[in-house]
């Protein structure tokens, strides 16, 4: 189930690149995020051509792993259930990643989602790392720096 999930993901994420390729062609702007929005659609886009890396999987999982692999959980209640899903529903980029998934799926994802608490200051994500988490932000904000070719990491809007 985890290896056809990120598959799926993975489809959708070039699919997501497509599009926004094309979306630069056109030079379309939004109405809601109006020319911030296309600027930063075509800083995307410049990125595009350059080393980053195109796609993340994971390693082959042998069918005997799989077969005592077990779903994780953690408890919520359902109200935090519901604000997640909330969330996730509303968000026209989750909706990327969870929006084609059935109703109990998304709750399986959410059910597996564990609360951390960050302390101000805190480095949470570096550009190039490995990533092994997705964060959804329920209190506080964050500051985004993505660094672009030579130039130093500058705050995304």
């Amino acid at each position: 189930e985890v290896l056809r999930i990120r598959a799926e993901r993975d489809a959708l994420l070039r699919k997501r690149d497509e599009l926004l390729e094309r979306l630069g062609e056109t030079a379309a702007v939004t109405e809601e995020g109006g020319e911030e929005d296309s600027e930063e659609q075509a800083k995307i886009l410049k990125m595009k051509d350059s080393d980053r890396r195109a796609s993340v999987s994971a390693p082959t999982i042998s069918k005997e792993r799989m077969k005592t692999w077990v779903k994780p959980h953690h408890d919520k209640m359902q109200e935090v259930r519901d604000n997640i899903k909330n969330v996730i529903s509303k968000n026209d980029k989750l909706n990327v990643l969870f929006g084609h998934l059935a109703d109990s799926a998304v709750y399986d994802v959410i059910d597996a989602m564990a609360p951390v608490a960050v302390e101000a200051g805190s480095n949470l994500i570096s550009q190039g790392e490995e990533g092994d988490n997705f964060y959804i932000v329920d209190k506080g904000s964050f500051d985004i720096f993505v660094k672009r070719g030579d130039a130093p990491a500058g705050k995304v809007q």
